[in-house]
C-alpha cells in the first residue's frame, strides 16, 4: 500500500453471473485509488446461502490484512474516497435503518471491521451464529451477533455509506 492510500480495504466476493456487476466495483476502486480484494467464487446454491458464505471470508480477509477491512456488497458502487473509514475507531461500523416499517435493522451491504479484538470476537461470533443458521439472510445473523456482545464499539455509518 502506497502512502496516498487509506488505511484500509475494500473486501467483497461475487459468483459467476455477477462478474459484471462486480467489475463496476473493482473500476470505482481502482479510480479512486483504494486498495481492495474482489474475488470470484463459486455458486454456494441459493442466494441466501451464497449470502451465507460472508461471514467466512471477512474472517479470511480480516485474518490476512494489515489494515481495517470494509465489506462491500459486490454490486456496490463507490461514488466518492469513503475517508470515514478512516477514522473510525470504534470495532464495527454499520447501518441501521431506522424508519416506519424498519425499526432497528442492521444493513450488511457496507460494513466496517476494524483491527481490534473486538472485532475479532464480532467475526468469529458471526461466523458461528451463521453456521448455525445457513438458511438465514447473513445480515440477519450479525445483527443477532451485535446485539448479543458485550463490551464492543459500534459506530453507526451515515445512510450515504449503504444507499440502494
Amino acid at each position: 500500500m502506497d502512502s496516498s492510500s487509506p488505511g484500509f480495504k475494500i473486501v467483497s466476493f461475487y459468483t459467476p453471473d455477477y462478474t459484471e456487476v462486480a467489475q463496476r466495483l473493482i473500476n470505482t476502486c481502482n479510480a479512486l485509488g483504494l486498495q481492495h480484494q474482489i474475488e470470484a467464487v463459486p455458486p454456494k446454491g441459493s442466494w441466501v446461502q451464497g449470502c451465507a458464505f460472508k461471514p467466512k471470508f471477512v474472517r479470511e480477509m480480516w485474518e490476512n490484512s494489515t489494515t481495517p477491512i470494509v465489506w462491500v456488497d459486490a454490486d456496490a458502487m463507490i461514488r466518492k474516497a469513503p475517508i470515514l473509514f478512516s477514522q473510525i475507531t470504534a470495532d464495527i461500523g454499520v447501518h441501521f435503518r431506522c424508519d416506519k416499517r424498519y425499526k432497528n435493522e442492521l444493513l450488511s451491504g457496507t460494513v466496517f471491521f476494524n483491527k481490534t479484538e473486538g472485532a475479532w470476537k464480532i467475526i468469529n461470533e458471526w461466523v458461528k451464529h451463521q453456521s448455525e443458521q445457513i438458511d438465514t439472510w447473513d445480515q440477519r445473523t450479525l445483527q443477532q451477533t451485535v446485539e448479543s456482545l458485550e463490551n464492543i464499539s459500534i459506530y453507526r455509518l451515515p445512510a450515504s455509506y449503504t444507499q440502494i
